[in-house]
């Protein structure tokens, strides 16, 4: 009966050491563990349009969080908005692929929203950034300057831009746009 207590309480011991071995490995294969706190401040970060700011920690979150599709949604748009910043076309193919395939898991994990939809689309067909917007060079120039302010979230300096791109092309409808959207953002 001692014999048989003492091997039932090794065998309970190694399954409890297999069990916390197999899940240190896991917490060090994914390099991340769930932290709710920091989730919710890359969340909030996204809301708050400050793409640039948001993209390494949603990365970061998404390390710990790899099947949650808001997360994923999120992160695979932020990664499409910072293509805007990009100059070399490889490097922002790249960003472009891996924000699809991003998104894409989103939607297999139950996204269906209408940005992940309609990005993906966009991220189908070819990469239209750098087309111009005008072909009044101060106008592009100023709209390129709004694209990236708004990106970062600098509500201020993005509708100064767009501004700035109407006063030189008064017909352009995306400065129109952006200006309005910019004020719209600024104003919650």
């Amino acid at each position: 009966m001692l014999n048989s207590t003492l091997t039932a309480r090794r065998i309970l011991f190694s399954a409890a050491f297999v069990a916390a071995f197999v899940s240190s490995v896991f917490v060090c294969a994914t390099g991340q563990t769930q932290d709710p706190a920091e989730r919710q401040r890359a969340l909030d970060l996204y809301e708050s349009q400050n793409m640039a700011a948001a993209l390494p920690l949603l990365e970061k979150v998404a390390l710990a969080y790899p099947n949650d599709p808001i997360v994923l949604s999120r992160l695979g748009f932020a990664l499409y908005a910072n293509t805007i910043d990009e100059k070399d076309p490889t490097t922002r193919q790249k960003m472009r692929d891996r924000a699809r395939s991003v998104l894409m898991k989103s939607q297999s994990l139950g996204d269906n929203s209408n940005l992940t939809k309609m990005t993906v689309d966009a991220l189908s067909g070819p990469d239209i950034s750098q087309i111009p917007f005008s072909k009044i060079q101060s106008a592009e120039a100023a709209i390129r300057e709004g694209e990236a302010a708004f990106m970062r979230g600098d509500m201020d300096k993005a509708i100064a831009a767009y501004k700035r791109a109407l006063e030189s092309d008064p017909n352009n409808c995306i400065s129109l746009l952006g200006r309005h959207i910019g004020c719209a953002r600024q104003d919650q």
